[in-house]
């Protein structure tokens, strides 16, 4: 009697302690665009995200769609103001990772970046 019971409350630990598959590309749905160049861009699409149109020099635009897959890849469309055409590239986006925010960045150089990086508390956690 005494193992069941001890079974019952330790087998649902060991199954939430598994690490998640390696293929497993699930990620908090937390993503953030940011411009570190000079130019004015318009962002008019990215391969199953959410593009976050007009993105202004030294900002950023975050989207919040809630956990979903992240694909391995995308590509990126955007225009910089002022200049004629549209640009595309392709990126590889990293192994998906929790508690963190995939970023697009833009670069001076005038491309596109892609990582993950951390996500920051809103408030302090005190361990007492």
């Amino acid at each position: 009697m005494n193992f069941v019971v001890i079974g019952l409350l330790l087998v649902p630990q060991l199954f939430a302690a598994a690490p998640p598959p390696a293929d497993d590309r699930t990620f908090d749905g937390d993503y953030r665009y940011r411009n570190e160049s000079n130019e004015k861009l318009w962002v008019e699409d990215v391969t199953g995200l959410m593009a976050c149109g007009y993105l202004i020099p030294d900002c950023e635009k975050g989207v919040h769609e809630g956990r979903f897959r992240c694909p391995a890849e995308v590509v990126i469309k955007w225009k910089v103001r002022g200049k004629q055409g549209w640009k595309t590239q392709t990126l590889k986006l990293p192994r998906a990772r929790r508690d963190a925010e995939l970023i697009f960045q833009y670069t001076k150089e005038g491309k596109w970046e892609v990582f993950f990086e951390q996500k920051q508390k809103l408030y302090p956690r005190f361990d007492r």
